[in-house]
């Protein structure tokens, strides 16, 4: 099972990328994740692809 992470730049965005890290060095077997960025800034969370 694979998890896509749709992130931004920002402190809450941050916060997500670093909990995974955390959870791999702490020995946690995640899904293969990909990370796709998005400008808010754009409206990118407003498209249809997202």
């Amino acid at each position: 099972m694979a998890m896509e992470l749709l992130t931004s730049p920002t402190p809450n965005g941050w916060k997500v990328t670093i909990m995974v890290e955390e959870l791999r060095e702490a020995g946690f077997e995640l899904a293969d994740l990909t990370v796709t960025p998005i400008d808010i800034m754009k409206g990118d969370q407003f498209t249809e692809a997202f």
